[in-house]
């Protein structure tokens, strides 16, 4: 039962792991969609993740199963040298939102600019290569100023709600392992004869810092040296 509880744990981190690299990516690249249409340049993909696209919507269209690129390019497909944005019926968006089979990470795919295809140029009044070139630099930047907004805004959240922490609380002792054999400075004076640490020993301070939390043990024996000694306030029931 443990072993399944483990399993289920993993796979839980691992989903939130993943759910947390997407939304990161999704903010990046919804602040290159904004300045883009700020920009006026015309946004031909909204996309979140790789691959076929599994589900879309295009105004004008609605939902769709798959991508509605080949419809649109259908109804845009008219007289040679007519903008097909420009012909087609009132109503019909040229960007089409998608979800894509494989939801990790995401993409904008912009007219006459696509990182996958550096040969994606476009001529057209709304195009990237068109629009003014500190116009060009804020698109560019978005993604970057949204992930810094977000992370900002983090800061307060976990600031103002705070985040959970394992006490510095000793919960047990592995035998054989340096806590095992750690040695009280004043066992004598308080009567102490145990060796070692023990389950339920609370630390007061670690090398004369404060300590918060059990993370501040596992940083201190990482960051000390080859025998180097770690001195440990330990309040313990009874002594």
């Amino acid at each position: 039962m443990t072993s399944l509880q483990n399993i289920f744990g993993t796979v839980l981190d691992l989903a939130l792991v993943v759910l947390g690299f997407g939304f990161i990516v999704f903010l990046h690249e919804l602040g290159h969609f904004v300045a883009a249409r700020w920009a006026g340049i015309r946004v031909l993909a909204f996309a979140i993740g790789f691959g076929p696209a599994a589900l879309s919507f295009r105004k004008g269209l609605g939902w769709r199963r798959g991508s509605s690129e080949e419809e649109y390019r259908a109804m845009a497909a008219v007289r040679p040298g007519v903008d097909p944005a420009r012909a087609l019926p009132t109503g019909v968006s040229p960007t089409e939102y998608r979800i894509n089979v494989l939801p990790f990470g995401g993409y904008v795919k912009m007219l006459g600019q696509e990182d996958a295809n550096p040969l994606a140029v476009s001529d057209a009044s709304d195009s990237y290569q068109r629009c003014k070139p500190w116009k060009r630099m804020i698109v560019i930047s978005a993604g970057v100023v949204m992930n810094l907004i977000l992370a900002a805004v983090l800061f307060v959240v976990v600031y103002m709600v705070g985040i959970q922490v394992e006490p510095a609380k000793v919960g047990g002792v592995v035998p054989g392992s340096p806590a095992s054999k750690a040695v009280a400075l004043n066992a004598d004076l308080l009567g102490v004869r145990e060796v070692g640490l023990q389950g339920g020993d609370v630390l007061k301070s670690i090398n004369d810092a404060p300590a918060r939390s059990f993370n501040d043990l596992v940083l201190a024996t990482a960051m000390s040296g080859r025998d180097e000694t770690v001195r440990l306030d330990v309040q313990r029931e009874g002594v």
